[in-house]
């Protein structure tokens, strides 16, 4: 599994989004090129780069530029293979959802009923 080049993730994966009858999704959009208004047709895509490892080592360096790459919105998902014991392992990277702070008034609540 260890890859000869030095591309980085080594896999592009894409499936085109599809609704529940298995149809796939395309989206009807206007283009001003030009000056000239024409209708376009886009498909989106699920994207996921897949990264190949010897082992379960992914760098500082690998991580960041995954996560980079995530915040960025080029990918969908990001993916680690590795061997472990004869068998393909895979680990999602996922950015860390920042937490939102309630915090509590202290002044009393307006009464609307009086």
């Amino acid at each position: 599994m260890a890859p000869s080049t030095k591309t980085f993730p080594e896999i592009i994966a894409w499936k085109p989004f599809e609704d529940s009858n298995h149809q796939v999704l395309a989206l009807n959009v206007v283009a001003n090129i030009s000056g000239a208004v024409t209708p376009k047709v886009v498909l989106p895509f699920f994207v996921t780069f897949v990264a190949c490892r010897d082992k379960k080592k992914f760098t500082l360096k690998d991580k960041a530029i995954a996560t980079k790459v995530l915040k960025e919105g080029r990918c969908n998902s990001f993916m680690v293979v590795y061997n472990d014991k004869k068998q393909l392992k895979f680990e999602e990277i996922e950015l860390k959802q920042k937490k939102q702070r309630v915090t509590k008034s202290k002044k009393p609540l307006p009464s609307y009923f009086g």
